[in-house]
């Protein structure tokens, strides 16, 4: 694979001129300026740009891109596009409008001569409309020289490895050994280094930190490829800034086992889009989504198949497709407080899952008679439109608990005392007339909890209704009888 350099062509390996910029950038809320962009009420940022003598630098090109930006534009990962591109003025003023929060890379660039360009680059921040953060001065010399290699151990042969300097546009290929060059960098203590490479179905993404030094040469050794930390914060990033949720930092969010994302928690935070990307967290145990707007599950979150315990309750869903059955390792699913109508059969087919809550929804039936999985325990289907509860409930003989209440039911199968690990039954405020005479003989049940107040129970007699008397009390008082 020959290596090759993407950036700007005219950044030529010597770089041997001795001179300096000096530059100072303040941020503020409404600085008037001769920018490309235009004020939205978010900060402006003005930067000072001054040789080392002192005068002003006119017509220094300036650039401002976020953070994540890179000269790949084939990963939707990240930023394809400068936020502004700007020259400073007569006075050596670089001024941007309408900068919106993030985390971004500013990079100077006075190009004196074909072999003399003298560049700089720094990292900034806005937090809120109101930040007022400011960039320290900066004597800035000439770039050098980056050189590396990759461990190509874990790549494909036909695989193309690139490395990136991440907010600027550099980024090389290794060639087949896994070596590669910057010829010229800006010189710069805080650079970061991205390595990317797509092996087949397998993908790397890792960061590194380096100082690029000042017309000179480094070499920073051999990066090992892992699918790493940065990897997964990336895109939880691009979840959260397609959200507009650029304030939120990643940590906050997230929960780390080694260096893999197992948990996500971004709850009423107004979501209404998941990026495709999520389906890249190979090692997503936990995701809570809960109170925001979500209208439906993306296929994304079906590739995370690692997925344990997936929350979403107080959303906007208003179905559970079959592509559930692709989360073969689910536990724990809350998917209670949305529009539900309509649920997939293959939720209750669910090997590892043993809680399952699908409370206040407009489901009015559950279809199929498939056998449910054995392994539910929990069952939470209250304050819905169910007219009936299924037979096919009886073959999920682990159940322990299930709460019905608050339905429209008119019956419950006659096989429920076939549930010998029940101990907990609601079914009140339905409309029950009869209950199955078999219950009597449902003992566990009996010292558990069950709840059959307000139905239409008018008629029940004999060991039923000494069963009743002992597991709930005053049960008959609450009764709506003719």
């Amino acid at each position: 694979m020959k290596a090759r350099l993407k950036a700007v062509s005219s950044l030529a390996a010597a770089c041997c001129a001795i001179a300096a910029i000096c530059f100072q950038c303040s941020t503020t809320d409404n600085v008037a300026g001769n920018g490309s962009g235009t004020g939205t009420g978010n900060p402006q940022v003005e930067c000072l740009v001054r040789y080392a003598s002192g005068e002003p630098a006119s017509g220094i090109a300036v650039r401002l891109r976020p953070d994540t930006y890179s000269a790949d534009k084939h990963d939707s990962l990240f930023a394809t596009g400068a936020i502004q591109n700007v020259s400073t003025d007569t006075n050596g003023f670089a001024h941007f409008n309408g900068i919106p929060q993030g985390e971004y890379v500013i990079e100077f660039v006075d190009s004196v001569s074909p072999d003399s360009i003298l560049s700089a680059v720094r990292t900034f921040s806005i937090q809120s409309s109101t930040d007022a953060d400011s960039i320290p001065n900066v004597t800035l010399n000439p770039a050098g020289a980056v050189s590396g290699s990759i461990d190509m151990q874990a790549v494909d042969a036909q695989s193309v490895v690139q490395v990136l300097a991440m907010g600027l546009d550099y980024a090389v290929e290794a060639d087949n050994s896994g070596r590669f060059t910057f010829a010229a960098l800006p010189p710069s203590d805080t650079l970061s280094l991205v390595v990317v490479s797509k092996a087949g179905n397998r993908e790397f993404v890792d960061k590194i930190g380096v100082a690029a030094p000042s017309n000179d040469s480094i070499n920073i050794g051999t990066i090992g490829l892992s699918s790493n930390r940065y990897h997964d914060s990336l895109i939880v990033r691009s979840l959260l800034d397609s959200n507009m949720l650029q304030s939120i930092a990643v940590e906050s969010v997230v929960v780390f086992s080694g260096n893999r994302i197992i948990s996500i928690n971004i709850e009423n935070a107004a979501l209404a889009v998941l990026p495709s990307e999520i389906a890249r967290l190979s090692a997503l145990e936990s995701l809570s989504l809960s109170a925001n707007q979500l209208k439906v599950i993306p296929l994304s979150v079906y590739a995370c198949i690692t997925l344990k315990v997936f929350s979403i309750y107080h959303n906007q869903l208003e179905a559970i497709p079959s592509d559930i059955r692709r989360l073969q390792k689910l536990e724990r699913v809350s998917f209670g407080f949305n529009n539900i109508i309509s649920v997939s059969v293959e939720l209750f087919l669910l090997p590892n899952l043993w809680s399952l809550d699908l409370g206040a929804n407009a489901i009015d039936t559950l279809e199929g008679d498939t056998a449910f999985s054995t392994t539910i325990r929990n069952l939470n289907l209250s304050n819905n439109k169910l007219r009936v509860l299924p037979d096919n409930l009886c073959t999920a003989q682990g159940l322990h608990e299930i709460h019905a209440q608050h339905n429209q039911l008119v019956s419950i199968p006659a096989c429920i005392d076939s549930l010998k690990n029940l101990v907990t039954l609601e079914l009140n405020d339905n409309l029950l007339a009869q209950l199955p005479s078999s219950m009597a003989n449902m003992n566990a049940l009996r010292g558990g909890f069950v709840s059959v107040k307000n139905n239409r129970l008018c008629t029940v007699a004999g060991p039923l209704r000494t069963w009743l008397d002992t597991a709930e009390p005053g049960w008959d008082t609450t009764q709506t009888c003719p």
